[in-house]
């Protein structure tokens, strides 16, 4: 919305006209100029230490052995997957 105003002529206005705040106006225009678009970038963040196939093993081990403690169960999925983590990685793994 913000593109097409500014395409029909509209500066300042924008800002009032939608309600949002001029600095966010200049920063999706200045994206649009960049860019070409005003979408965000693929995969921004920190990805993830465990793969998508790691992650089903460790809720496979889990339900095995629903007992199992967490710093215990890091040891196991470390000497597997040869990484370093810390145990609430594990816990807060879904």
């Amino acid at each position: 919305m913000i593109i097409q105003l500014r395409n029909e002529g509209l500066t300042c206005a924008i800002g009032i006209q939608l309600n949002i705040s001029l600095f966010t106006v200049r920063s999706v225009v200045k994206k649009f100029n960049e860019t070409g678009s005003t979408e965000n970038k693929v995969g921004s963040g920190r990805p993830g230490i465990f793969s998508a196939r790691e992650k089903r093993s460790i809720i496979k081990e889990v339900k095995k052995n629903p007992k199992i403690s967490a710093p215990q169960l890091a040891k196991d999925v470390a000497n597997t997957s040869h990484k370093t983590f810390n145990v609430q990685t594990v816990r807060v793994t879904r």
